[in-house]
Formats: structure tokens, sequence, C-alpha cells
């Protein structure tokens, strides 16, 4: 079994692993339905304030036990002297992906900040290690997470409001340097009107998609709807079908994943979601899985199911079983790009394969849930958040988003980066097919629960695949997903 580096999205246990889960959400009492570039930072840095920052203090979100900053700011950020400052920095990324950046920050910006970086065994790892030192007054001053974090840690101990950086007269960006970012990712970071985040890097779950055996089998363009997906992927179990072998008779179409990213992905694709928009400024949110249009996804999962057009598969990765012919499809992101294609050298395949988005039931109407790695500041000293301001900053202007996009394999947050990555977009075909689908987005939830929540919505996935699973308990599994988010809410989870 190849061993994968790590990144900063969270581990996902492979089908057939996560049951041991199931067995922990039913002790709590809750059955689910299957048991019952440049190193010059001027160039992001204006005098002129940003044109989205906030002209109207913000409230920050209600704690039961709220706790002040450790040594708040209490004189005008642009008049802060971060010269000499010392910050720490959190994050889960493999070092060879970050480390050569933080290394030209700290030889060659013109204050004398030190970046001291502490990569993190995963990023859950890292949230509850920040959520403890947030409580001793010893947390890190920079972290590299996801917005549900920040919520959380904003709970806990007031998170700088990003947005006094971003409208600063001296340190602050220039108008409309906003735009430059994925829309969809630039939003994400926003909560009650605070700004708790930065996007820092894109990626999200596409789907690999064999064009050369798909050409085999009839169809010259990857599907442009549900209806297409389905007609695909059955068709490729039919063609397994005509062989001898009888072992491979249920393989072929889709590569099951119960990824709660990937389950998302299809909510999203049936115009569904898991928590309404007015809900994600409320700290202790309604998850709503238990709505027609994720029913519909279910529906649809399980008629595939049924007619070994999706295939499940007890193998940790989907590599093998895609490079070798066993699936027309499988899900994947750009932290997959390099295994898999090492999977097709391997074995000598000349197959091309390309990422494709989810399709809908509107023909050429398409959809990607988004994971958005962001920038988030904790409470610190005056010198040492305008420290983190600026290492932030020099980290996300084009260049710099352009070489760390190149180290990581991620996607740029900036529009502007990818024009400086023409030739790393050349010799990766697949990277280069994914950006150019992130119009498509749509990011996952920001509340606070989310990272307990995704682990529920994964072992219901997980309880679809199963044989014993019949359809006729969809609606009761995503009523009771309903009653085990809100039981992990309740928990403080």
């Amino acid at each position: 079994m190849k061993i994968k580096s790590s990144s900063i999205l969270p581990h996902i246990f492979p089908i057939g692993m996560f049951f041991l889960w199931g067995i922990c959400l039913l002790s709590v009492g809750l059955t689910l339905s299957a048991c019952a570039g440049q190193a010059s930072p001027p160039a992001a840095v204006s005098t002129a304030p940003a044109a989205e920052a906030s002209s109207t203090p913000t409230t920050p979100i209600a704690s039961t036990t709220p706790a002040p900053s450790p040594t708040p700011t209490e004189i005008p950020i642009a008049l802060v002297d971060p010269k000499g400052a010392t910050i720490n920095f959190w994050h889960s990324l493999p070092l060879e992906q970050i480390d050569p950046l933080i290394e030209e920050f700290n030889k060659t910006n013109p204050w004398g900040i030190t970046v001291k970086a502490s990569q993190q065994s995963s990023n859950n790892e890292l949230s509850e290690q920040i959520s403890q030192r947030l409580l001793q007054k010893d947390a890190p001053q920079l972290a590299l997470a996801f917005t549900d974090q920040a919520v959380r840690w904003d709970a806990r101990n007031e998170v700088p409001d990003l947005n006094n950086f971003l409208s600063d007269p001296h340190w602050g960006w220039k108008e409309g340097e906003s735009k430059d970012f994925l829309e969809q990712a630039w939003q994400y970071g926003i909560v009650n009107h605070k700004r708790l985040s930065l996007p820092a890097l894109i990626t999200g779950k596409f789907f690999f998609y064999n064009k050369s055996w798909a050409k085999e089998i009839g169809f010259e363009q990857p599907p442009a709807s549900l209806e297409e997906f389905a007609q695909q992927i059955c068709a490729a179990n039919e063609f397994q079908k005509k062989d001898t072998k009888v072992e491979n008779d249920y393989t072929g179409g889709w590569l099951a994943n119960d990824d709660p990213i990937v389950t998302l992905g299809w909510f999203y694709a049936f115009g569904g979601n898991i928590v309404s928009e007015s809900d994600i400024n409320i700290l202790r949110s309604v998850y709503r899985f238990d709505t027609e249009a994720n029913e519909e996804a279910f529906f649809y999962l399980k008629e595939l199911i049924d007619k070994n057009c999706i295939y499940v598969s007890t193998e940790f990765y989907g590599d093998e079983e895609f490079s070798n012919r066993r699936a027309l499809v499988v899900s994947g992101s750009t932290v997959d790009l390099p295994y898999q294609q090492l999977a097709f050298e391997e074995i000598g395949s000349k197959d091309e394969w390309t990422m494709i988005p989810y399709p809908t039931h509107q023909k050429g109407q398409f959809v990607v849930p988004l994971q958005i790695p962001s920038f988030i500041l904790l409470p610190a000293k005056p010198e040492q958040e305008v420290a983190s301001w600026l290492f932030t900053t020099w980290m996300l202007s084009p260049s710099t988003q352009a070489k760390w996009a190149s180290l990581s394999g991620y996607f740029p947050a900036r529009n502007s980066a990818r024009s400086l990555m023409d030739v790393y977009a050349e010799g990766h075909p697949q990277w280069k097919s994914g950006f150019d689908l992130l119009t498509y987005g749509k990011t996952e939830p920001k509340l606070p629960s989310w990272s307990s929540v995704h682990w529920a919505l994964q072992d219901a996935t997980t309880q679809l695949f199963r044989p014993y699973f019949t359809i006729e308990r969809v609606p009761l599994t995503l009523q009771e997903l309903d009653k085990t988010a809100q039981e992990l809410i309740d928990m403080g989870r």
C-alpha cells in the first residue's frame, strides 16, 4: 500500500473501515437508518483603503465564557512597528510544500520579521491544540486552517477581524484587490460581517475520468448531466461483463467514495444543501440533511449501486482501480493527482484522463465542492499581529501564490497567479483542467460544528453503500442524520 504525504485536508477513512465511528455515534443514542513569486511585499501593500472593508464596527459572536485577547491592540494598526517581531505559524502541510517560502520570507522581508513554523500531524490535531492553547493564552499567532475552525476559536477568544487590516491606511491592501481572488473563496472567510480568514489555497473534490476508455465504449465527451453520468458508468459496468472474468462483473463504473466532501458534492449536484444561508450567522446552527434534494441524491446513488454501476471496493485509495480500468470514474482532489499519475506510469498505461466536475440535472450546469485552506490570525501582541498580517500579505501576493501552488499542487487563491503558472500547467494537464472548473465551486459549511458533523455524514454515506441497505431507508437515514448533527452540537462538539 502506498503511503501518501500528509496534507491540510482532514484524514478520511475508507469504506469498510468507518463502521467503528458509526458504533460511536450509536453509543450516544442516535441510531442511523442502517441500524434501524517575488520576495518583495509592496505589490500587496498600499496606503489606499480596501473597497470591501467594513466601515461599521462588527460585533463578535457571543460566547458563554468570553476571554480577552492577551494583549489587545490599543493603538492604531498603522502606528504599530513590527520590526524584529517573531511569530509562530502552525500548519499541517508537508514541509517541502511550504518551508522554502517561509525561509525566503525570513531572509528577505524588510522588517526583520521571523516566522517560526510548526507542522502539526493533521488539521484535526492543529484545531484541537489551538483550541486548548487559546484557553491557556499560549496559542500561535497565525494558523493555516479552515473558517469553521476560526469560528470556534473566535467564540473562545476573539479572533482579529482582518477587515481592520485590509482597510488600514498604512498596512492595508489596494482598493479592489479582493477582485483578484476567486469570489467563492473570498466570501468563505466572512462570518457575521467579520472577516475571520483569508483564502490561502484552493482544492476540492472532482471526478477523475478516463477519456480513452470512455471513447472505446462509445462516449466522445464527459457526462454533461446526471443522466449522462449514470449512462456512462453503467455502460462501463456492462463492458466489464463481456469478458470471461466473473470477478470483475461488479466493477467499471464510479468507485464509491464516502468522503463527506464527496457526498456534499452530490447534494450540491441535486440543488441541495445541508444548512440554510441564514444559519451561517448562528453559532448553534441547525443542519438540514433531510430535504427533498438530498433525498433525491441518495436515491440516485442507491439505484446506481443496485445496478452495479457504482463499484464498492475495499481498496484504501482508488489509484490502481482507476489506472487498471476497474473504474471509469473515481473521486479525487489536487492532492491525489501525483499518486494517480504514478499509478498509470507504473503499469505503462497510455490512457488519457482528466478532471471533471459534478454534473447536474440541467445539462451543461456543473458544481465542484471546494475546500479553502485559509490564513487565520490569532490574538497576540500588536507587533505580532501586524507581523502575521505582513507575512500573510506576502504569501498572498501573486508571485508567491504561483510558487506555493507549484510546490503544493493546490490551486492558487488569486486568479493573477495562474497567469504566472503556464509552464506548470502545461506539464500538469489534469491540474489545469481542474483550475478551469473552479468557477463552478461551492464551499463547504463554515459552522463551528462542521468538523464533527462531517464525520456523521461520512458514516451515513458508508451505510448507503452497504449491501444490506435498502432504498426505503433513505428518508429515515437523513432524518436520523439531522438528529445526530443536533446532538453533536448540543454536546459542544
